[in-house]
């Protein structure tokens, strides 16, 4: 499913909003852009055009100018506070439920540093990953997210059989050394330190275990990690860990002219990396910043904001231009968004038939109508892990569309 509106920020979409408030074809094209955004802002546009929509469709449609002047949205407001929570108790009314849902959510969140997202062995480059070299962030950031696609360059020989090491190619020059042409920032090429026969035998295997992963779990796993985070579990350690902070979600697609692999962007989301977030948060009392995507933006506005937060900390650094092509798995982290209570309208996620379905005993009578024992499961021992496969078989709505086969209930 292509998105057109992909690049604009939340500001142009609610730019766009005024402009069209009267057109549903427009609005509906927007919608189809908010759903797919985690924000707060994005959400209260995402509810306020729904409504427009109902609106409109109930008067006949675009032929109604009556409607036309009632939609004065407020910018400022939207952007004042893109993670403001709601009140709780709108959120949950049983203490007991909302309990749960944080420890369920919480237990989703692997910290630990056998966590590709909390800790990378970058030193490592025999496994599924490709190091990237003599480029920029921001140049990579600015050509990807433009649409626009790359390709890996060998800059190296191929190793001699029996060698586990390529030889450098002499007709490139690395970053650090003198001579080195600053022009190849702003190419379409990614530089990785492998011979061209090695290239491609990587790229071959890295292509065939995304498209399987995603033909199995559904989702991308295969991201260009933009800047690396060296941080040390305490003071006196010397064991040197590396997280990547920006990760774009990308695919490999086969070029039938050269036989090769070019890289580009996909439509998923940018998001924070949550359980590097959660470890530093745990463990040293450091907020990681969100990732905010606007006009302008670029990798190094958010590392000049971790650079900010982390600058009290001996020896923790920032590699902005360290970048390793990989698998990194997001899809815990698409259940712990998807039991977030915020992210549904009005409290819904607590009425939700299928969450009392989980949480709750049933019996059925001699005719076969169910009924609920008179046991709640809340403080089971097994309830965390009911709620937790379940979270796989609904995904918030406000427009009551039907997903994964189910209709949220209405409030």
């Amino acid at each position: 499913m292509t998105r057109p509106l992909f690049q604009e920020s939340i500001a142009q979409l609610t730019a766009r909003a005024e402009r069209n408030w009267s057109s549903i074809a427009e609005l509906e094209l927007l919608r189809s852009e908010l759903v797919h955004r985690s924000t707060q802002t994005a959400r209260n546009l995402c509810t306020s055009v729904e409504q427009r929509l109902t609106a409109l469709k109930s008067v006949g449609g675009e032929d109604d100018l009556a409607l036309a002047d009632d939609f004065e949205p407020d910018l400022e407001s939207y952007m004042d506070d893109q993670t403001a929570p709601r009140p709780e108790e709108q959120v949950f009314t049983n203490p007991a439920l909302r309990k749960l849902f944080e420890e369920t959510r919480r237990r989703l969140v692997e910290t630990g540093t056998r966590n590709r997202l909390v800790h990378v062995n970058r030193a490592n480059t025999r496994g599924n990953v490709l190091g990237i070299v003599n480029e920029r962030s921001d140049d990579v950031y600015g050509i990807l997210s433009s649409g626009r696609k790359m390709r890996f360059l060998a800059i190296a020989k191929d190793a001699a059989k029996g060698d586990d090491k390529p030889e450098k190619g002499l007709q490139f020059l690395d970053i650090d050394e003198a001579g080195f042409d600053d022009t190849r920032y702003g190419d379409n090429q990614l530089e990785v330190k492998l011979g061209p026969d090695a290239l491609q035998k990587r790229l071959l295997k890295i292509a065939r275990e995304a498209k399987t992963a995603e033909e199995e779990q559904g989702i991308n796993i295969l991201y260009i990690a933009l800047g690396f985070m060296t941080w040390f579990e305490d003071k006196s350690s010397s064991v040197v860990r590396e997280a990547p902070l920006v990760l774009l979600p990308v695919e490999l697609k086969r070029n039938e002219r050269t036989s090769t692999y070019d890289v580009q962007i996909r439509g998923d989301d940018i998001v924070t990396n949550l359980p590097l977030a959660r470890r530093l948060k745990d463990d040293f009392g450091i907020e990681l910043p969100d990732i905010e995507l606007d006009d302008g933006w670029v990798p190094s506005d958010y590392f000049d904001r971790v650079d900010e937060v982390i600058s009290g900390r001996e020896r923790w650094t920032i590699d902005r231009d360290g970048m390793q092509l990989g698998f990194f798995s997001f899809a815990k982290l698409l259940m712990y968004l998807d039991l977030d209570p915020e992210r549904w309208p009005d409290g819904s996620l607590e009425k939700h038939g299928l969450v009392n379905g989980l949480l709750h005993e049933w019996r059925r009578r001699s005719d076969g109508v169910a009924l609920r024992a008179g046991r709640t499961l809340v403080e089971s021992r097994h309830c965390r892990k009911q709620l937790t496969a379940g979270a796989a078989e609904f995904r918030p709505s406000q427009t009551g569309q039907r997903v994964s086969g189910l209709r949220k209930e209405s409030v």
